[in-house]
């Protein structure tokens, strides 16, 4: 990140955390008032007192305070308690309102309570104490700490108000604890079961031995018969003693070691989700290492301070890390973010409120915010898989619509490809029909001149001697039909060569008039013969083109002779030229037969013939016009006549060579 992100960043994180700190201070003193006179004139039945302003720190003497009965139920070495984990205050109650009040202990487990001589301890199934007491009575309490390692056992956490206040408050303390648990038992068997489906995704096991962690502290607490058994002690990372060996763990180390396990598994996590590295170590490096100096203070039981110095250093590490993640993760880094500033705030609060910059109040009594602390990182690490499955679920989904769609278009190309294929097929056979048919006409309109030739020659040798003149008509007949069969072969040829792109054009400037008087003049002859009329009509012939005189002649020459074969004695064929813009179009109209519509899409089609013709001539004329960057189309109504359709460019660059 740039400097000016990581520095709004830094003030961001600021701002939540004071802001929540603000929040926790409101509520812990909203409902609950420091109390700090031994006989107040009223009570409020609604509120909550802290009494630590009361408790003056004492040497207990149990043996000298309590009656013989209580004191043989206490262990023999929480009879005497030094100064540090004793407390006495006295306390007068106003007579009115006239309604049971009680002192509330909530870390009552290794807690002793003397009150006007009767002694009260927690019970083997729950962890605070509740001392009934009645209205405008005197109490001379005393209190010990039987366990004084344990720092939550010095904070001098006793609470007055009305019993059915604190009952309710002992209920939500309980409801809490239960629900923490319910929580974090339900997220192991998630994670389990996620694991169990995928064991690929490693992580998950990390996940459930942190949830396990959260559940397993905070059973232990909501549970205090289970700390009375080693082996518990031991499954729920309690303060144990280590079973088969007389060494009492102390409770910072073990504290400490928990600690350890929890921050290790949600760096591993966070590494896991973020792939993020703090320049040549991880994160689980600088835990171990900095535990390793923590380990050492608590061995040398001054462990507490440090402990709570290294938990801060490490939500600072954490921070760190989800805040270098931000800019790629936002989705996941803002819910982890979210989890240390609550996770945050309620670490600071609670060292605040042990060291006595906070005064005690409702958080406190009503809530273990221990087990609070460790279950939101748990809770958003559960939704970040969560996110990362549903993110996974959107991509198969994705995925899965990708190929419902390639499927489809899949289907619509196979169908596609197969009526192309089809329409394909369909035109091969009908070329290949069309070639049957052209090599049968061909083979027909060579067999006719030539056995022509045969036969004529044949005459001719009969009768060259005995009459010359008969003689001279067969050889006439002979000529014809031997023009006819060049005409026809030399046409087959060019349509090769068509096909093949094997002819090079070689335009040449020339006037239109020039090429439609060239074309008449061949033509006239056989027209005459006829008896049909062949003009060229007034237009724009002197309009210049650049064509291969010799092929465009004989494309337009193909078109004339046609005319001339299906055109009846007196009718006419008119050549004509019209300039429109660059292009130039040349009209060939005739008054002959006509072809029917049926026949008029595949005239110009190589092979294809309506007549006994060779089905040549249109599409040599259609390839010659192309090649020439020209068109050619044609009208006709039967018995009324046909007109093609010419246009060329009236002056063009460059031909394609290829044709």
């Amino acid at each position: 990140m740039s400097k000016r992100k990581t520095l709004s960043v830094v003030l961001m994180s600021l701002a939540a955390l004071a802001a929540m700190l603000l929040m926790l201070v409101k509520i812990n003193a909203h409902l609950c008032i420091t109390l700090k006179t031994a006989a107040p004139s009223e009570l409020d039945e609604s509120m909550i007192y802290a009494l630590d302003a009361l408790m003056q720190p004492i040497a207990m003497d149990l043996t000298q305070s309590a009656s013989a009965d209580a004191v043989s139920s206490v262990s023999p070495t929480a009879l005497t308690l030094p100064a540090e984990c004793a407390y006495a205050f006295e306390l007068t109650l106003p007579p009115e309102p006239a309604i049971p009040w009680c002192l509330y202990i909530p870390n009552g487990q290794n807690c002793l309570a003397l009150v006007n001589g009767v002694l009260y301890s927690a019970s083997r199934e729950q962890e605070a104490i509740l001392i009934p007491l009645s209205p405008g009575g005197h109490a001379q309490v005393r209190i010990g700490y039987t366990y004084a390692g344990d720092p939550n056992f010095r904070n001098r956490l006793v609470y007055l108000g009305a019993q059915r206040r604190m009952e309710s408050i002992f209920r939500i303390g309980g409801y809490q604890r239960f629900f923490i648990i319910g929580i974090s038992f339900a997220l192991l068997l998630h994670c389990l079961s996620l694991y169990a489906g995928k064991p690929s995704e490693k992580y998950l096991l990390l996940l459930a031995f942190l949830a396990y962690s959260t559940s397993a502290r905070t059973l232990w607490n909501a549970l205090p018969a289970l700390k009375h058994l080693q082996l518990s002690n031991l499954l729920l990372l309690g303060t144990v003693n280590l079973p088969g060996s007389p060494y009492t763990v102390d409770y910072n180390v073990s504290f400490l070691v928990l600690k350890l396990i929890i921050f290790l598994l949600r760096f591993s996590l966070i590494t896991e989700f973020m792939s993020i590295r703090l320049g040549g170590i991880s994160s689980r490096q600088i835990c171990l290492a900095s535990f390793a100096v923590v380990f050492v203070c608590c061995l040398l039981d001054f462990g507490y301070y440090p402990t709570q110095l290294w938990m801060l250093a490490m939500h600072g590490l954490e921070w760190v890390l989800l805040s270098r993640s931000l800019p790629r993760h936002k989705r996941e880094s803002s819910v982890l973010l979210l989890a240390w500033l609550l996770t945050l705030s309620l670490r600071l609060f609670d060292t605040a409120c042990v060291l006595g910059v906070i005064s005690h109040g409702f958080i406190e009594a009503a809530f273990k915010i221990q087990g609070l602390i460790e279950t939101f990182y748990t809770i958003a690490f559960v939704v970040v898989v969560n996110l990362k499955f549903a993110s996974k679920f959107q991509e198969a989904d994705a995925l899965s619509h990708s190929l419902e769609e390639i499927n489809r278009n899949l289907e619509q190309t196979v169908s596609e490809r197969t009526a192309s294929l089809t329409e394909t097929c369909r035109q091969l056979n009908a070329l290949q029909q069309s070639r049957t048919e052209f090599m049968s006409n061909i083979v027909h309109n060579l067999k006719s001149p030539l056995f022509s030739l045969y036969g004529y020659t044949d005459m001719v040798l009969d009768t060259i001697d005995s009459d010359p003149e008969q003689a001279k008509r067969f050889l006439q007949e002979i000529n014809r039909n031997t023009a006819y069969a060049r005409d026809l072969i030399d046409k087959l040829f060019l349509s090769i060569r068509l096909e093949s792109r094997n002819i090079a054009f070689h335009p040449i400037p020339c006037l239109a008039s020039q090429l439609l008087t060239q074309v008449v003049s061949t033509s006239l002859p056989n027209a005459e013969a006829k008896g049909i009329h062949l003009k060229v009509l007034p237009g724009d012939g002197d309009t210049p083109l650049s064509v291969d005189v010799l092929y465009m002649r004989q494309a337009l020459q193909n078109i004339v002779d046609n005319a001339i074969r299906h055109s009846e004695t007196g009718t006419s064929i008119r050549l004509s030229a019209q300039r429109l813009g660059d292009r130039l179009v040349i009209a060939i109209a005739d008054e002959g037969d006509g072809i029917p519509p049926d026949r008029l899409p595949h005239i110009f089609e190589r092979y294809y013939s309506h007549s006994k013709s060779s089905g040549l001539g249109l599409s040599i004329t259609r390839e010659i016009i192309a090649a020439h960057q020209g068109s050619i189309s044609v009208k006709s109504r039967v018995n009324q006549g046909t007109t093609f359709t010419v246009e060329l460019p009236v002056c063009v660059p460059a031909l394609r060579a290829d044709g």
